[in-house]
């Protein structure tokens, strides 16, 4: 309870998790004055970093499947707290070489990064731990991010069905293999029985014929088209299909002709309906005065 004339001080916590440099947070305080109730308070602060990562994430882009990523390489320099004593934590993961080095004593280092295969995903995501030698922040991460170019690209990627596709609607999609050792492709499948799917060739290059059928029924949502090879790294390949809506159009109301109403004379010439006593008078135009010239 706060009395007339009084204050009161208020504690707030702020979870400071994954805030950086200067912060702002809005504070709602809930009052019983009518005038009032509901006091919007602004608390404002600076965190302190012990460690500056830059950049916080190291991005290599895409990267060949079979081949070593050009090295990449991020600073890291001392922030709030004391001098740096970095040491690279053990990292499990293979496919990470780093190397450390030191640019100036406790102050700043260079830490160098290569990924090599073998990639086991289509996107690579992994971090880096750095011992500080800081109490307040003993460890530093280095995060890593790589696009992993895949072994077979589908085009398109995704087969989109219109909802008004009829029998013998078609859709080709051809298989890239990322070097010149294409693989074979074997059979074809897709769990719609309303689409017919088929290897066929052209110009001696393989690809995939999708074909609405008669017993296709319009329907929503996702499905695969599976294409087995005989590639031991892509033995099986799975292509989007999207099955489109139709989307409903919201009916505009009719508009309705506002009738016209013929002007007579009286409309033209209506009569005034200010007071004669505040009427302005009407204005006249005076000669100026003549000037004489002298001779």
């Amino acid at each position: 309870m706060i009395k007339p004339g009084q204050s009161e001080l208020l504690s707030v916590i702020v979870s400071c998790g994954k805030l950086k440099g200067q912060f702002t947070r809005a504070i709602q305080v809930s009052t019983n004055d009518p005038n009032n109730p509901v006091v919007q308070l602004m608390c404002r602060g600076q965190m302190l970093e012990a460690v500056h990562v830059t950049p916080a994430m190291v991005n290599f882009g895409r990267v060949p499947r079979k081949e070593v990523s050009p090295s990449r390489t991020a600073k890291i320099t001392r922030g709030d707290g004391g001098p740096l004593k970095l040491k690279l934590k053990e990292i499990k993961n293979q496919a990470i070489q780093a190397e450390l080095r030191e640019v100036k004593a406790g102050e700043e280092y260079e830490l160098k990064v290569t990924i090599s295969p073998p990639f086991t995903a289509a996107y690579f995501r992994d971090k880096i731990e750095l011992e500080t030698g800081i109490e307040q922040s003993p460890v530093a991460e280095v995060s890593l991010y790589a696009t992993v170019t895949p072994r077979v690209a589908a085009v398109p990627a995704l087969v989109r069905i219109p909802p008004d596709a009829k029998p013998g609607w078609q859709q080709r999609i051809t298989l890239q293999w990322d070097d010149n050792k294409p693989g074979r492709l074997l059979e074809t499948s897709i769990h719609n029985p309303g689409i017919k799917t088929e290897i066929v060739e052209l110009n001696d290059v393989q690809q995939v014929l999708l074909s609405v059928t008669d017993e296709y029924k319009p329907r929503m949502g996702r499905d695969n088209i599976i294409v087995k090879t005989d590639d031991p790294d892509m033995p099986q390949v799975l292509v989007q299909v999207m099955y489109q809506q139709a989307t409903a159009r919201t009916p505009q109301p009719a508009r309705v002709a506002q009738p016209t109403r013929r002007v007579t004379p009286s409309d033209r010439k209506a009569p005034s309906t200010v007071p004669p006593s505040i009427r302005k008078p009407p204005q006249t135009t005076q000669p100026a005065p003549a000037t004489a010239e002298g001779a």
